[in-house]
């Protein structure tokens, strides 16, 4: 079915939708945005049966920045008349600040998946890879704030090139990933390495320094 765009296009953005069928929901196929497809039916499914996460998202939005309203917007589609077609009998969109969620640059688009897999009960280790790309400094100084709130609920694993990435962790929290041999070896820092970076933070400066100073080799 032809959809009429709704808003600013460009090359590289499309709108996005989520269809329900009689049995399930399954996202509107569009190539660049299929993995945030799941993102997207977490939040149609939240805002039909369970608001109060929706809301969550909706409160951490506003806080981090980003948008201030989160809605779905619904509408049933016309069926043949013979029912034998499997075809979807609603449509569904997010929109964000009234802009369809598949015209939104791409920080908007981690930063809204990332809070939906925060909120979401079911969420046991959440991982985030680079956080800091595509997402500006003040923005990802926010994000780590609430990052942290959940802290206590999930076990998170962040990998980070960023020094103000690595100065927001624990020492006791590093883990120092390095590849050789073909073998890629994850390590915390040795009671040695902890020891030169409490002198390190007693000197003000961060654990980013002791690491990327080199001086732990």
């Amino acid at each position: 079915m032809k959809r009429q765009r709704r808003g600013p296009t460009s090359s590289f953005r499309e709108p996005i939708y989520v269809h329900r069928f009689v049995r399930r929901i399954e996202p509107w196929r569009v190539r660049h945005l299929e993995r945030l497809g799941t993102t997207l039916i977490q939040l149609v499914r939240w805002q039909e049966a369970q608001p109060e996460l929706f809301e969550s998202v909706v409160e951490i939005g506003r806080r981090l920045g980003v948008f201030d309203a989160l809605s779905v917007r619904s509408e049933e589609l016309p069926q043949p008349a013979d029912g034998a077609a499997m075809l979807p009998t609603h449509e569904a969109e997010l929109l964000v600040d009234g802009l369809n969620a598949g015209y939104l640059s791409d920080g908007t688009l981690r930063i809204l998946e990332v809070v939906t897999n925060l909120v979401n009960p079911r969420t046991t280790v959440l991982l985030v890879e680079e956080p800091e790309t595509a997402i500006h400094p003040g923005l990802l100084t926010r994000l780590l704030a609430e990052l942290d709130a959940f802290a206590h609920q999930q076990q998170l694993v962040i990998s980070m090139h960023a020094p103000a990435l690595l100065n927001w962790a624990r020492p006791d929290e590093v883990r120092l990933v390095s590849r050789s041999g073909g073998v890629t070896v994850a390590r915390p820092l040795t009671p040695d390495e902890l020891e030169r970076v409490g002198l390190y933070l007693d000197d003000d400066l961060g654990i980013s320094d002791f690491v990327f100073s080199g001086v732990r080799r």
